[in-house]
């Protein structure tokens, strides 16, 4: 399990890194606050880092033994993938986006023994879903006019997901299909976290629904991508004891993630 948490922070690391190295010259017009137009990061420092990061995860993910050196493989060349063009494709960027975070998901699920459950793969579905909503809104950050029902693409993503999450899950419970037999006293806490986090999306939605102005809508992303900690601790829940144990320090994760959005990039 070690490798593959310390692989998830290098995969994610990495494809932070890539990104802004790709997109100097983009953010040099529309973002010059950023590290790299700034000049506070050098951008030969930040294209080394990533690099490091993506073969440092490919070693982690391949240590922790199983299917997650595959899939962290795969995960690796999907964010090249996307850092090197597809992200600037208007339809295939944030489905490919999405996929990353899918198997980011996998990652871990497979290192605990059972990456091909229903459950697992609802559960990176729904993280998959509802990344790809915000990242199309993201694709507009930066453009002036109402978003009207588009705002609501989040919102939508997130329920299916979390439904689709939960009939698999207690299909699972019911027929014993989990390795780990899943408690309802550990699904309701899921439950639970699955709704503070829709509750929070939802929260974002109606608030930018009607606004115009592009940092409206940036603030709305960076809002949108701190309730994944909240996401993940619902998915945590779904284990155990064990799980619930995690997932109550990303309620504080949360707390903290909306807190820096306000000093720093959310991400």
């Amino acid at each position: 399990m070690t490798g593959a948490v310390l692989a998830g922070l290098a995969f994610y690391a990495g494809g932070l890194a890539l990104n802004d190295w790709f997109d100097q010259e983009e953010d040099r017009r529309q973002r010059p606050w950023r590290p790299l137009p700034s000049g506070s990061i050098a951008a030969r420092a930040a294209l080394w880092f990533g690099v490091v990061a993506l073969a440092m995860g490919c070693i982690c993910a391949t240590w922790a033994g199983g299917d997650t050196g595959a899939i962290g493989m795969g995960l690796a060349v999907a964010i090249v993938v996307y850092n090197v063009g597809a992200k600037r494709h208007a339809v295939a960027g944030p489905p490919l986006m999405g996929i990353c975070r899918s198997m980011n998901v996998l990652l871990g699920v497979s290192a605990a023994g059972h990456p091909w459950s229903a459950t697992a793969l609802s559960a990176a579905l729904m993280v998959g879903l509802y990344v790809v909503a915000v990242s199309f809104i993201a694709k507009r950050e930066t453009e002036v006019g109402a978003l009207g029902g588009k705002a609501w693409w989040p919102v939508v993503a997130l329920l299916f997901g979390i439904l689709l999450t939960a009939v698999t899950a207690a299909r699972d419970r019911l027929f014993s299909r989990w390795p780990n037999e899943i408690g309802w006293f550990w699904m309701i806490s899921a439950s639970v976290m699955g709704v503070m986090a829709l509750a929070a999306v939802m929260r974002e939605a109606v608030r930018l629904r009607g606004a115009t102005v592009p940092q409206a809508k940036g603030s709305a992303v960076g809002r949108w991508i701190c309730a994944l900690p909240l996401l993940q601790g619902a998915l945590c829940a779904l284990v155990g004891a064990e799980g619930v144990a995690i997932a109550s320090p990303l309620v504080l994760g949360h707390v903290l993630c909306r807190w820096m959005g306000t000093k720093v990039n959310a991400s």
